[in-house]
């Protein structure tokens, strides 16, 4: 039976057809791979120097080019896995929430981190975008800058909306953080309502959302009114001889809505004699104080008195 089974064997053709076949399919790979392709290798970036403040989130520090050699050395990075690639922290900018790396910088980096025969065919992208680990807060929001009305004009008010953002920062940005600013902006010489969007100011990897609000600004033209207002005196001698005005007038510009409810309640006239003494000056103003920040000019007729 073993003699027949090596008889047919011999006989049989198919066996060495299929060794020559494979001989000539390791001899065409060979072949093809010293030939020359391109592929995508993928790279794994070190960030080194990275602040204690700053985690990143996320595998974003991979990226992708394109390589050119042998099929052989391709394989070879195939095999091998992603290559390490170390970048210093200061290479990045800042935006936003991202840490932003121009892939074009790292041009020399990667030719020095693959073999010589091997050259860079193509950046897959541009930019390279790395998240940054941030927690969020809704905050108050303020104006920032100068709003001023023209003369005989008042900045009744100054309303924002929304009033609250929302603040996404990381640990450290959040902290003692109670509140944000819009960007600096100048309002000057306003007659009327106004209303403008102003951009929130943020710095390193704070981002506000919305990224600006509306500001609506309300000025009102003053008018002027004159009240009398009694007059209140402290600090006088017994048996001062010269006459005391009970009340005095007292002028003053308010914007248009408020003249009307303006009255003696709203203003303290006082004079005390010990500031007579501390000014050595026979003649005293009288100080005149208002419950109002609206007012305005305030002036008193008469201006003052002579005491001796």
């Amino acid at each position: 039976m073993v003699k027949d089974f090596f008889c047919r064997f011999e006989e049989n053709k198919f066996l060495p057809f299929l060794f020559f076949l494979l001989v000539s399919c390791c001899l065409w790979l060979l072949q093809a791979l010293n030939e020359k392709y391109e592929t995508d290798i993928a790279f794994k970036l070190n960030v080194k120097g990275l602040p204690s403040d700053v985690e990143l989130d996320g595998d974003d520090l991979y990226f992708r080019v394109r390589l050119r050699d042998t099929g052989t050395e391709l394989a070879f990075y195939k095999i091998k896995g992603a290559i390490p690639l170390d970048v210093d922290f200061g290479s990045f900018s800042c935006r936003g929430g991202h840490l932003v790396l121009p892939l074009s910088t790292m041009e020399r980096s990667i030719n020095k981190s693959i073999a010589a025969s091997t050259s860079l065919a193509g950046m897959l992208r541009d930019t390279l975008f790395l998240d940054v680990k941030r927690g969020m807060r809704v905050l108050p929001i303020e104006l920032d800058g100068v709003i001023d009305a023209a003369d005989g004009y008042s900045v009744a008010s100054v309303e924002i909306f929304p009033s609250e953002v929302e603040v996404m920062a990381t640990a450290a940005g959040l902290e003692g953080l109670s509140r944000v600013r819009t960007e600096f902006v100048i309002k000057k010489y306003l007659k009327g309502k106004t209303s403008f969007k102003a951009k929130v100011a943020s710095a390193g990897f704070m981002t506000v959302e919305p990224s600006e609000v509306d500001v609506h600004v309300t000025v009102y033209p003053l008018v002027e009114r004159t009240i009398r207002v009694p007059v209140s005196y402290s600090g006088f001698p017994d048996g001062y001889g010269k006459p005391l005005p009970s009340e005095v007038e007292v002028s003053f510009k308010v914007p248009e809505p408020d003249a009307d409810r303006m009255g003696p309640k709203d203003f303290t006239v006082s004079l005390d004699y010990g500031d007579a003494l501390a000014l050595n000056s026979r003649r005293v103003p009288f100080n005149v104080l208002s419950t109002s920040h609206k007012v305005e000019n305030v002036e008193t007729s008469p201006t003052y008195i002579t005491v001796w």
